[in-house]
């Protein structure tokens, strides 16, 4: 941790308080370890742990994609001033049990138009986000009725998700 936390040492306070002031600052989170190890130069130690701190908040699901039979990814967004913002897709945190049942669940809101005000984009962001033109005929679009929660790590220069993770519905 940065010494302008003023959580330096692990006398300074519990792990509570590590994890309190690591969210105070912004950060993403916190490299640990045993007290007894030592620092290996470029090796990787079980001695280490980095635990990341990642926000939740609720997203509407837009769209998804499928890949031989089976959901790949869900596009998700906010709402901002009445309209559909798309805010990310992702795969993470989906395990075979929740696509299967979020594929069948969806089918009864199915539709032809893209309920998101900012899709097509012109270009894919620096961390491959986004949805271009030539992309749109490979999702499904849905009526924007099912809300998820989705755990990620930050919101990018481009206004998306990093590293967005499915928690539940």
């Amino acid at each position: 941790i940065p010494k302008t936390t003023g959580v330096r040492d692990p006398d300074d306070g519990s792990p509570q308080a590590v994890i309190m002031a690591v969210t105070k600052h912004g950060m993403q989170g916190v490299m640990a370890n045993r007290l007894d190890s030592v620092y290996e130069r470029g090796e990787r130690s079980g001695a280490w742990c980095k635990l990341l701190l990642k926000t939740r908040g609720e997203f509407v699901i837009g769209g998804y994609r499928t890949e031989e039979g089976r959901l790949a990814l869900l596009v998700v967004g906010f709402y901002d001033e009445g309209e559909l913002v798309f805010a990310g897709q992702f795969q993470q945190g989906l395990t075979p049990a929740i696509r299967s049942a979020l594929l069948k669940g969806l089918q009864p809101i199915k539709t032809q138009k893209c309920p998101f005000v900012n899709l097509p984009q012109n270009k894919k962001g620096p961390f491959d986000e986004g949805i271009t033109a030539a992309e749109m005929g490979d999702y499904v679009w849905l009526e924007p009725s099912v809300v998820v929660e989705v755990k990620f790590t930050e919101w990018t220069n481009g206004d998306m998700l990093r590293n967005p993770e499915f928690v539940g519905i």
